[in-house]
């Protein structure tokens, strides 16, 4: 018990915001965030996602060791290969540059 509240105190909760305009597959995309942040033992606590029109929309409360901006281009990398996946490419598709596109820290918006 005693190892487990040190490795908490040790964790970081943050909130990453994912944003991707005309995905290919929007649930493929959210898919593929969540299995990034599972493949980084990265906790998922809450997951807000929104479905909307021609756009994924989520917000998702993490607990992680790792920074938070690490876990954010890694997320973003996972995004931009769901894309690749279905033959897109996530710059074109999207109009806009890679930070304005993927992830803000929750704090920054």
């Amino acid at each position: 018990m005693t190892m487990l509240r040190e490795r908490n105190e040790r964790s970081e909760t943050a909130k990453i915001r994912v944003c991707v305009s005309n995905p290919s597959s929007k649930i493929d995309s959210m898919i593929g965030a969540l299995r990034c942040l599972k493949g980084m033992n990265v906790g998922a606590r809450t997951v807000r996602a929104r479905f909307d029109g021609a756009e994924l929309a989520a917000t998702i409360d993490i607990q992680t060791k790792i920074a938070t901006s690490e876990v954010e281009k890694a997320v973003a990398s996972a995004l931009m290969e769901v894309e690749r996946k279905f033959g897109f490419s996530f710059h074109e598709r999207s109009g806009a540059s890679l930070e304005d596109t993927w992830l803000t820290q929750a704090g920054s918006l």
